[in-house]
């Protein structure tokens, strides 16, 4: 009897030790949940100050960008319907002309938005909105870059060497020169103006489809504007 009553004991005893040795367990494993727990959302909060910074620039430097490529577009569309109908005096020919070059590019602060990206942290962010609106800003981003890149090629590639081989561009450069404080006659081009090669352009059927097409991109760039600024919102409202 004492040996079955030791026994017993001594089964209880082991149970209590296992018992306790499980519980120890648990309440580390929880508080190491707890602790990775408190250091995500220490680090969440950190990442969404610091996005506020970011796309309050981001917002300022889009808001710039559409109100500048929407007065290229709008300059463009006026220069190649008043060269269409022949209407062009000298004088507005050269503003429209010159305007028509004009692309304001967009280049994101985006060290937070990298860095969240690239160290692999992206569910750190627990608000679902924010989360697609990061991955639309990305995407828009790419999007922006591609209408601006095409753009930039075109005038290089087609617009610039069109138009110096059909006429010439010093006549742009007399405004600018005569509003550069300081500057004096000597300074300033001896012929900025060449009518001919306004009559050369405005009766020229590749130079309108050229002013067509920088008007359909110039369009397309203004909406990515527009879209990214809307993402941007939504990203500053969460």
């Amino acid at each position: 009897m004492n040996d079955s009553a030791n026994s017993r004991g001594t089964l209880r005893d082991s149970l209590r030790e296992v018992f306790i040795v499980v519980i120890s367990i648990l309440i580390a494993f929880s508080l190491d949940a707890w602790r990775d727990s408190w250091r995500d959302a220490e680090r969440e909060s950190e990442l969404l100050v610091a996005f506020e910074h970011d796309f309050e620039q981001n917002r300022a430097l889009l808001q710039a960008a559409v109100a500048s490529n929407e007065e290229s577009l709008n300059a463009v569309r006026r220069f190649s319907d008043l060269i269409a109908g022949s209407e062009v005096v000298p004088e507005d020919f050269d503003i429209l002309y010159a305007k028509s070059f004009i692309v304001r590019f967009f280049s994101p602060v985006s060290a937070t938005y990298n860095s969240l990206i690239n160290s692999g942290d992206f569910a750190l962010i627990r608000r679902d909105e924010l989360r697609s609106a990061l991955v639309e800003w990305g995407t828009m981003v790419d999007s922006n870059i591609r209408a601006e890149q095409y753009l930039t090629e075109q005038f290089m590639d087609e617009i610039y060497s069109f138009a110096t081989g059909t006429g010439s561009l010093s006549r742009l450069l007399a405004d600018q020169r005569d509003s550069i404080p300081g500057a004096n006659a000597t300074d300033r081009p001896v012929t900025p103006a060449f009518d001919h090669d306004r009559e050369q352009l405005m009766q020229n059927r590749e130079f309108h489809n050229l002013l067509a097409t920088r008007a359909l991109f110039l369009q397309y760039l203004v909406k990515g504007n527009h879209d990214l600024l809307a993402i941007a919102e939504r990203i500053l409202a969460e």
